[in-house]
């Protein structure tokens, strides 16, 4: 216990990759081609992945330099895009946000409106599998992974680009037509506006919070349990029911 104590302090692997998997004969796989924090498993796997990868170009061109050749052609990519999409993961504070945190929020929200145009997040799709040719499942590539979500980004933008503009665009319009009708300026159409709509919300979420707190709320929440289900009356006529005899038998002890 004490040596291990003594031992100074582990630290997780940085994120790093090469670009040449091969010199000769000679081949690197696994954490010596690509590290990665274990967060995951995907180092792991990609480990696995290699060494199938590697078993497949010997049986093909034997134990040669072409099959050291081709090895590296097939996984320096997905070696390089591996450790891409593992940074992302780990990016600290607001970094994090924005590529991790961000990103399952926006593919969650896309995919659940329309499925058939988008892919789910990046985590779903690492778990995800498509039929090849033979109709057999195989798991997407790290390389197909980056691209699809890259594509993924540009179709988010694009609409929520055009949602904006068309709604910026109905917004104006509808503010020509009020100053001209009120005989005002657009700005003070817009200010005007802007205050009734903000007053609009105050007054919803006061009446929100008033209505969640009246004395019929409160009652019913009385009469739910812990995960929100009704409780049945009788479970309250039981219990009186117990009440009572427990006093009943109480006045018996006393007076006995």
């Amino acid at each position: 216990m004490a040596r291990v104590a003594a031992k100074p302090v582990s630290r997780l692997p940085s994120f790093r990759y090469i670009t040449n998997l091969h010199r000769g004969k000679v081949v690197v796989l696994g954490d010596a081609a690509h590290s990665v924090k274990p967060y995951f498993g995907l180092g792991a796997n990609s480990a696995l992945e290699d060494v199938i990868a590697l078993s497949d170009c010997v049986e093909k061109n034997g134990l040669s330099c072409e099959a050291a050749e081709e090895f590296s052609k097939k996984r320096a990519g997905e070696a390089k895009a591996l450790v891409k999409l593992s940074r992302n993961f780990d990016r600290p504070g607001k970094l994090g946000f924005a590529t991790f945190i961000l990103p399952l929020i926006l593919d969650g929200i896309f995919y659940g409106m329309l499925p058939r145009f988008f892919s789910p997040n990046t985590i779903a799709m690492l778990q995800a599998s498509k039929s090849d040719a033979n109709g057999d499942a195989i798991s997407y590539t790290f390389r197909e992974v980056v691209r699809i979500k890259r594509f993924d980004r540009l179709k988010q933008a694009a609409l929520v680009s055009g949602v904006l503009f068309a709604l910026g665009k109905a917004t104006s319009v509808c503010l020509g037509g009020l100053a001209m009708v009120l005989k005002r300026s657009r700005l003070s159409v817009g200010v005007a506006s802007s205050a009734v709509l903000f007053v609009g919300l105050a007054v919803r979420r006061f009446y929100k919070s008033f209505n969640d707190n009246s004395a019929g709320e409160v009652l019913a929440k009385t009469e739910t349990d812990i995960n929100g289900k009704k409780i049945k009356k009788n479970n309250f006529e039981d219990n009186e029911s117990f009440m009572m005899n427990a006093r009943q038998k109480q006045r018996e002890r006393d007076g006995g």
